[in-house]
């Protein structure tokens, strides 16, 4: 399913939290009297984390990634 978005209704904060995902985008809408939130989560393979690493190292399960910019 990489490639879709998906969107999801609920007035459950912890439920959002078993997602695992940072949301795209959070609308607040109600649900008669009830709070709920409507929010877009992208789905993708892998990890974001991973994806970000431009300058060509390997990742693999269980590796630590690091930041080694450094400001000249």
């Amino acid at each position: 399913m990489k490639g879709f978005d998906c969107w999801v209704l609920s007035a459950s904060e912890e439920g959002f939290k078993t997602i695992g995902l940072k949301p795209d985008r959070k609308i607040k809408v109600f649900n008669g009297e009830l709070e709920c939130s409507f929010r877009k989560f992208s789905i993708y393979d892998g990890s974001k984390k991973q994806s970000k690493q431009t300058d060509g190292a390997s990742y693999s399960e269980g590796s630590t990634v690091t930041d080694e910019t450094t400001e000249e």
